[in-house]
Order: structure tokens, then C-alpha cells, then sequence
């Protein structure tokens, strides 16, 4: 399966089945039902505890999400995803994705991810506001999400 086609099945996926994340890698579909970046840091932890790095669940994936914001995009990029769709993109996941060379796509481009109540910026947004290291973002993530 190449990256394209591997993105498509990500994408449909995401869409059909309602999911909020899904990465597909070769033969492999991973999925999660759970909010905000919790996905992302689960994996990653899965993925550090990995030797191998063919089997390292975000290594050379194509990931798609409901929603990237700039913390999001700092946990793929620090996965090493290939390509990444998103339903809704931050800019600054935008620019971060771009000075990482990841291949992007998205639905709707939005200055900045809003809040469940829609009364300020995500918190994980905010969070991540004033870093570029992908490691960086995993180590401080990692500490947040239970």
C-alpha cells in the first residue's frame, strides 16, 4: 500500500467509523475513540518501549485526526508519521508540520484549536504555544496525559 493510498484508507476510516484518530501502517490499523492528543501519547509510549523500529506504531504512518492542533502535530512529528490528514488544522500545527516535512492535508484551516466550550484556547494548544521540539512537546505530554 503506498502513502496515498494508505492516507485514503486513514481518512475513510475516520469518517465511516467515527473515530478520532486512526493510523494506518502497512497492513496495520490502529484507532482510537478517545479525545484530544491521549491517543498520541499512548501510542508514543507504546512506540518507546519498542526496539524495533518497523514496529513502532507512528514510524513511516499515515495518521489521520478530527483535529491537529500545535501539540498534536509536535506528537506525530516526534512518531515520524509520513503524511497526515486532518478534519480541522491549527496554523501553528500547519507551520510545524511543514518545518518537520510531513505531508499534510486538512479540511478547515483555523487560526488556533478552541476549547470543548468554545470559551478560550485548548489547553494543549496554549501548552505547546512556545515549543518547536518535538521530544520536548513528547516529555512535557507525557506527564500530562494519564
Amino acid at each position: 500500500m503506498t502513502q496515498e493510498q494508505a492516507l485514503e484508507r486513514a481518512k475513510t476510516l475516520l469518517q465511516e467509523g467515527r473515530h478520532s484518530c486512526v493510523v494506518c501502517k502497512e497492513d496495520k490499523i490502529y484507532t482510537s475513540d478517545d479525545r484530544g492528543i491521549r491517543p498520541l501519547v499512548l501510542w508514543l509510549r507504546a512506540d518507546a518501549q519498542q526496539t524495533d523500529e518497523s514496529k513502532k506504531i507512528l514510524q513511516n504512518a499515515a495518521a489521520a485526526d478530527k483535529v491537529i492542533g500545535r501539540a498534536a502535530a509536535l506528537l506525530f512529528a516526534h512518531g515520524g508519521v509520513c503524511t497526515l490528514w486532518a478534519d480541522i488544522l491549527s496554523e501553528s500545527a500547519a507551520e510545524i508540520l511543514r518545518e518537520q516535512g510531513i505531508p499534510f492535508s486538512y479540511g478547515k484551516l483555523v487560526p488556533a484549536i478552541r476549547n470543548r466550550d468554545n470559551t478560550g484556547y485548548c489547553p494543549m494548544e496554549t501548552r505547546a504555544k512556545d515549543i518547536v521540539s518535538p521530544g520536548e512537546a513528547f516529555a512535557l505530554f507525557d506527564g500530562v496525559v494519564g
